[in-house]
This record gives structure tokens, sequence and C-alpha cells, in this order.
């Protein structure tokens, strides 16, 4: 593997987030490095996402090269949110080939003569919106038009199912609270408050047992019975409700 020499600044992932760090020592495949948090470390050289071609003053003092990190990352950031990344998109399908250098990429946003930070930028922008390109193997992969609109209706979905559970959530604690919900201020109460019965009834087998788990988590509705006692103070079911009874009937739907 290539030496990464002292000076360098890299960028590595952290929990999803890039952080920019100055190279003081490469040894053994393990790089010593102040990030821009001020935290001195030792990574490993396999995390690392981009390389700037660069070098810069280790020599300096600790305040000044924490701010040159600091400055760097918020200029990175900057130029991220000015990719135009459909755009690039679109020239590069239009290529017989499917993977590219990220550089080759970069120079239709920014031009020749990259600088570090228009390159990072470029990447940054690849692994934050990952509907068009994916990045692997140190190349950049132009997804098809198929797998863009797959990823954009995946997307959508998951969108779909952070608003319900966030708006259901909030409205799960209001009825335990005995407030009135209406159907109005509440579109899908019915429709939500029938997969929590038949997660009480079936549990597992429910269809939408997956839902109303994380539901019920996020209400922190978390004590055995308290979906029970949900549905009873929303009025889908009565206080002595005989679930053996609506198991059965449920049952005999199903095979109608």
């Amino acid at each position: 593997m290539t030496m990464t020499p002292p000076g360098t600044i890299i960028e590595y992932l952290d929990s999803g987030r890039f952080v920019c760090g100055l190279v003081l020592q490469d040894s053994n495949n393990r790089l010593r490095l102040l990030n821009q948090n001020g935290r001195e470390m030792n990574l490993p050289a396999s995390r690392v996402v981009t390389v700037s071609k660069t070098k810069h003053q280790i020599n300096t003092s600790r305040e000044d090269r924490i701010a040159l990190l600091k400055e760097m990352a918020a200029l990175r950031a900057d130029l991220t949110d000015a990719v135009p990344l459909e755009e690039i998109w679109e020239l590069a399908s239009e290529e017989e080939e499917s993977v590219f250098p990220a550089d080759f990429l970069a120079e239709l946003s920014f031009g020749e003569n990259l600088t570090d930070d228009q390159s990072a930028a470029f990447l940054r922008a690849v692994f934050t919106d990952r509907f068009f390109f994916k990045y692997k193997n140190e190349m950049v992969n132009v997804h098809t038009p198929e797998q863009v609109e797959q990823l954009r209706h995946q997307r959508r979905k998951e969108k779909e199912k952070e608003a319900i559970l966030t708006t259901g959530a909030a409205y799960l604690q209001a009825i335990m609270r005995g407030e009135q919900v209406t159907a109005e201020q509440w579109p899908d109460q019915k429709r939500i408050l029938g997969w929590i019965a038949d997660f009480v009834l079936f549990e597992s087998e429910a269809d939408q047992a997956d839902v109303v788990r994380q539901l019920l988590k996020k209400a922190e509705l978390h004590q055995p019975n308290q979906a029970y006692r949900l549905l009873v103070r929303a009025g889908v079911w009565g206080n002595d409700e005989n679930l053996p009874l609506l198991r059965a009937e449920q049952g005999e739907i199903l095979i109608v």
C-alpha cells in the first residue's frame, strides 16, 4: 500500500460523517493524525476515503492545525452542497463506460485543474446522495436509470414509514393520555389501530408486526398489555374483549 506522507490531509467516515485529518505519521498501514475536532488518533489506512495531493506544514501550533482542518471541512461542506450530481449523472450515463475515476466525474462539475477540496466535495456528494452513483474499490459506479428509480422508490417508502412512526407515536401517546384524536387530525388512525389490533391478536404473524413493534417502541408503550389498553382507550375494543373469539373470527375471514 502506498505510504501517506506527513502533512497530507485525509478524510474518513465517522458515524456516517466526513472528518478531515492531518497526517502526522504513517506506520504499518496505520496513520497517526490530528483530526478537525482536535483529537489525535491512530487510524487504519483502510478507512481513508480521500487523500490530498497538497502537503501542509505539521510543525505549526496545534491551534493553527485544527483551525486549518476546520476551515477545510467547512469549505468542502459548502462545495458539496453545490455539486449538481444529477446533471453529472446524466452526462456520465451517455458514456459507454459505467465505472469512472472520481476525479474524472468531478471535472464535469468543477472543470480541469481540480483542487483537493473540489475532489473531496464530489465524493462527499456521492456518499451523501447514493441515488446516482456508488463508490467502490476507489472507483465511482454509475447507476442505471432503473437503479435510480428503484432507489428513489425505496427512499419514498422509507420516508412514508418515518412519517407513520413519528406522527403515529405522537397520536398514540395522546390517546393513552385520554385525549380525543379525530380522523381529521390523524387520517391514518383507523388503518394503524387496525394494525395494532392484528398485532395483539396474532403477534409476529400479523402482516405489519415489525412496523407495529417500532411504533409502540417509539410511543414508549413497552409494557405488556399496553397495546390492548390503547385499543380500549381508542374505542376499538371494550374492557372485556373476547380475544379468542376475535382470533377465530379473523381466522375465518382469512380462510374465506
